[in-house]
């Protein structure tokens, strides 16, 4: 659309934008939280903040004569961030402990494969009547870092988790609304 085209009757068309306040986390198989005969589960939630995955790719240089002209190379994913906010039996902070410990268990100093630790995490964009639009899957995630959390008697907040995911690649999936 060009700015000639940018008129009121225009904007009134594009009337139902994709909302960033809209969507869900979910993890269909994350780790227990390491209570004695727990199996994993499926964790659905509204997270506090998400990203949609970045991806891009390198450049491939090609010099010829005075030019130089560019091609795609490798392509690179980004991490994922999810902010989390806890309840008093610290349920997500278990789960994320008990994830990073099939990752590396700093008591026994044993490594799982990587197909024991990586799971995968859809994000859900959904629109205002809450119908799925768009699902993000991250394919191999795992947690990369657990942010620390400040603890203090000056703050009056709800206790959050910064974790910063690492992927293999994402793919999207169809929502009820379409391609």
């Amino acid at each position: 659309m060009s700015f000639a085209d940018f008129t009121l009757e225009n904007v009134r068309a594009y009337s139902n934008p994709a909302r960033a306040y809209l969507w869900l986390v979910e993890i269909p198989d994350a780790p227990s939280s390491g209570r004695t005969g727990e199996s994993n589960r499926s964790l659905s939630f509204h997270a506090r903040k998400a990203q949609i995955p970045e991806v891009s790719s390198e450049e491939i240089t090609i010099p010829w004569m005075n030019a130089e002209f560019y091609v795609a190379g490798k392509t690179k994913y980004g991490e994922a961030t999810i902010e989390f906010e806890e309840n008093t039996a610290l349920e997500i902070r278990k789960i994320l402990d008990s994830w990073r410990k099939l990752i590396y268990d700093e008591v026994g100093g044993g490594q799982a494969p990587p197909a024991t630790y990586k799971r995968y995490i859809d994000i859900t964009l959904m629109d205002a009547d809450g119908n799925e639009i768009k699902t993000f899957r991250l394919v191999g995630a795992w947690p990369k870092t657990i942010s620390a959390v400040e603890l203090s008697y000056e703050e009056n907040a709800v206790l959050k988790w910064s974790v910063a995911f690492r992927y293999d690649y994402y793919k999207m999936l169809s929502g009820e609304l379409g391609e």
